[in-house]
């Protein structure tokens, strides 16, 4: 999986130009640093929906069920054409032991990606 960088939107930045800092999903995934609530924009370039899966860590577990187990299955989201989602913010649950959030695509074609945080830094 490659590492995306987290890119930061802070409240004093105005407009952020989110196209210029999107880059093509990995054939293997991708993976980010999920500290601080960061969050997934996709944006689907292709000529067909793509489907997006955030995975859980292999931690998880909920009433006795774990992802492991097959009792906990991983959230998809799909994606439109020309569209844009914007995933998360991701809870422990999609954290590794190294705070990373992978996430998984049905087919690259024409995805675009990146990883953000929203910081409060610079308020008052």
């Amino acid at each position: 999986m490659a590492e995306l960088t987290v890119n930061t939107i802070d409240r004093e930045g105005g407009t952020a130009d989110i196209d210029s800092l999107l880059v093509d999903a990995g054939n293997a995934g991708d993976t980010f640093d999920g500290a601080g609530k960061a969050f997934l924009v996709v944006y689907n370039g292709s000529a067909g929906m793509r489907t997006v899966t955030p995975l859980f860590s292999e931690s998880v577990d909920v009433d006795g069920q774990t992802t492991a187990g097959g009792g906990i299955l991983n959230k998809t989201v799909d994606v439109d054409v020309g569209k844009y989602a914007f995933i998360g913010p991701f809870t422990q649950d999609y954290l590794d032991d190294d705070g990373m959030v992978s996430v998984e695509y049905d087919d690259v074609a024409g995805v675009l990606v990146g990883a953000f945080v929203l910081t409060t830094e610079g308020t008052q």
